[in-house]
């Protein structure tokens, strides 16, 4: 037996190191060129605009930056016609595949590794605009470089800036909440904590009331992440740049709870007792939750800026946002409640050790991206990657 948990382990290790290569080719590197400084060493911010000569709106937006450029030394403008020059389409593509974007329309605005667009109201897009390379010159000069951070505050930005000018002809009232706090719940933003929470309830022992509890306290801790991203949304974005070592930690601690389990459990029944699983579950969800949650399609932005644009009245300031809270946790209430019910089906007892060997190979690379580079979490490709490469290793394992 005992050589049976040193072999088996010895599997989970060389496991660990393969998921940690892979992870670590795959990640990106910044791109450089957003800023430099002058011969005063001082920061210049890069903007690329990207113009047609037919478009009307594209003139007034390169008006829009000629002001800026007189009033903001430091706003250093390059302008492309991407209609009189095949360079300037290249260089317009390949932006937008940066930002994982594939339709060319003009006129859009890049900076700071970010990307504007919508143009309904010139006024408050120059003020939306100004701020933000505002935001972006102080936090490089502080800082001396381009967090991850930074960045993903200002695509959020230019993402609400982009839907603030589509909002306005969307349905309005309890349809739009429900609508937006479903897909908010089942979007790109929450696929990784979505798989934290299932696989750590397959952890959980067969009972189903211990299941549930568990289950009830995940679902009251990512609901209270929410309303605090719905509620202080600038703060909350730049909450990654000083969590490296609380999610580090949290990921070393992720990494020896699954090994350690492998080592005691070859044969992966449940885990008792479920403590362990609460304490690190937490932890894991926190930090998972606030890394993903800054991806560049946030619909939680998009509901603060219809909440905006709506005439204002204690329903839409106070019914409406609690309505959406409720309705974001509820998908994750339906689905602890089928999970809690499966035990009764046969089919799951028959594949509920793959189920648990899934869950620990899946947490084993949430530990594994929490400790090398949480920013993955942003990445759909590196969910689907794992989500199909791992379901047949744990048939192997099994066997």
């Amino acid at each position: 037996m005992a050589k049976f948990g040193v072999s088996h382990t010895m599997k989970w290790v060389c496991a660990l190191l393969l998921l940690c290569n892979t992870i670590v080719c795959n990640a990106s590197s910044r791109d450089h060129e957003w800023f430099q400084y002058d011969a005063h060493q001082q920061v210049q911010v890069n903007v690329e605009l990207f113009l047609s000569s037919t478009c009307a709106l594209c003139h007034k937006v390169d008006d829009l930056f000629r002001e800026i450029e007189k009033k903001h030394p430091w706003v250093v403008v390059h302008r492309y016609l991407t209609n009189q020059d095949k360079s300037a389409l290249r260089r317009f593509d390949k932006r937008l595949q940066q930002v994982y974007v594939s339709r060319l329309s003009v006129p859009a605005i890049f900076f700071c590794d970010s990307y504007w667009k919508g143009f309904n109201a010139i006024d408050d897009t120059g003020f939306e605009l100004m701020r933000a390379l505002n935001e972006c010159h102080r936090a490089i000069a502080r800082q001396g470089t381009l967090s991850d951070a930074l960045v993903s505050t200002l695509r959020q930005e230019g993402l609400a800036n982009h839907y603030e000018t589509l909002i306005k002809n969307t349905p309005t009232g309890i349809a739009f909440v429900f609508l937006a706090a479903l897909v908010n719940t089942i979007s790109m933003c929450n696929l990784f904590c979505l798989i934290s929470f299932v696989c750590f309830l397959w952890l959980v022992p067969q009972q189903s009331w211990r299941r549930f509890g568990v289950g009830m306290v995940f679902i009251g801790t990512i609901g209270a992440l929410h309303y605090a991203q719905q509620t202080q949304a600038h703060l909350y974005y730049q909450v990654p740049a000083h969590f490296f070592w609380v999610g580090f930690c949290t990921g070393i601690l992720l990494l020896t709870f699954v090994l350690r389990d492998a080592w005691k459990r070859p044969r992966f029944e449940g885990i008792k007792p479920v403590s362990q699983v609460l304490c690190v579950g937490l932890l894991t969800l926190i930090s998972v939750y606030v890394y993903q949650e800054s991806c560049s399609m946030n619909v939680g932005c998009v509901f603060e800026d219809w909440i905006a644009a709506e005439p204002s009245s204690w329903v839409v300031r106070w019914i409406y946002p609690w309505l959406y809270q409720v309705s974001y946790v509820f998908p994750l209430f339906v689905l602890l409640c089928v999970l809690c019910s499966l035990g009764r089906f046969r089919l799951w007892a028959r594949h509920q050790q793959v189920c648990r060997i899934f869950a620990r190979l899946m947490l084993l690379c949430v530990g594994v991206i929490l400790v090398v580079r949480p920013t993955l979490f942003t990445d759909v490709w590196i969910f689907y990657l794992m989500c199909f490469g791992l379901l047949p290793l744990a048939w192997i394992i099994r066997r």
